[in-house]
């Protein structure tokens, strides 16, 4: 009778310290979990342009469609990618880093960088796009955002696109001064081989840009020949009508198809896991 009340105790103790340690909306997030296995078909959503904008949004500095799209694809149990212009986050309430932050320990959402600084108009000129200019600069505007981020948000970013401009090779040089980010957007082989980092390839959304089109993205993903992953890329401040629905027949054709949704950084670690797993 003794030893069987012993065990008891010891199973309640270990139950009570698995519950202690881990407190409910305290998840870790989902990239920092690699799935043992890599599924055979991946989808990745790359979403742009998120900031934070008092002066547009006066409600919460959040535009209307880039919640609608983040809410729509949670409640669909779907995971997705916004990039954030670091600059748009400076002055951000704690309510919108409460935002973000949850979205991030959800695992269903994973943020990245899109820049600093992004691109302006300055006197009716259009000012050097950030990722087109010198090391020095570019340098330092990749740091920027790691640092914002984690003033902010308490992370910093592992993937990793330009906003409104291209990237040359001191992109890649600087890149290398900043090893959190594993993994970039659409970048040509040779510049992200001297970065010593992943690119993810494109599937066309959307025709016009901001417009989701379902037969633009059907043409794009036949091109592919249904190679993964399909990552595809939008603006959610011009999904707007039948735009919007263009991208729900997107998202349930990859859903119907048998499509996993995943965030980049655990693409990334579910295809860095299965790499160490076949090499041993």
């Amino acid at each position: 009778m003794k030893r069987i009340t012993l065990i008891l105790v010891l199973t309640v103790l270990i139950a009570t310290s698995a519950t202690d340690s881990v407190q409910a909306g305290e998840a870790e997030p989902a990239d920092d979990k690699p799935p043992t296995e890599l599924p055979a078909k991946v989808a990745i959503l790359k979403f742009d342009d998120l900031g934070y904008n008092k002066e547009m949004f006066p409600l919460d500095g959040i535009h209307p469609l880039f919640k609608k799209i983040i809410d729509y694809c949670v409640e669909r149990g779907i995971k997705s990618s916004h990039g954030i212009v670091g600059k748009t986050v400076e002055d951000a309430p704690l309510e919108y880093c409460e935002w973000i932050k949850n979205l991030h320990k959800s695992g269903m959402v994973e943020f990245w960088c899109h820049g600093y600084r992004g691109r302006a108009t300055v006197d009716g000129v259009l000012e050097p796009a950030e990722f087109e200019v010198d090391y020095d600069l570019q340098l330092d505007s990749l740091k920027k955002s790691q640092d914002v981020a984690m003033r902010k948000f308490g992370f910093v970013y592992k993937t990793f696109g330009p906003h409104y401009s291209g990237q040359n090779a001191d992109t890649a040089k600087a890149l290398k001064e900043v090893p959190d980010i594993k993994l970039v957007f659409y970048w040509p082989d040779d510049l992200a081989k001297a970065a010593n980092v992943m690119s993810l390839p494109r599937t066309g959304l959307e025709s016009p840009t901001g417009r989701p089109n379902f037969e633009a993205f059907k043409k794009s993903f036949d091109q592919r020949k249904g190679a993964s992953p399909v990552v595809i890329q939008g603006h959610p401040w011009g999904f707007y009508n039948e735009g919007w629905d263009d991208l729900v027949k997107v998202i349930d054709f990859l859903v119907e198809d048998g499509w996993t949704f995943m965030t980049p950084s655990e693409y990334y670690n579910a295809l860095t896991n299965e790499a160490v797993d076949t090499k041993e």
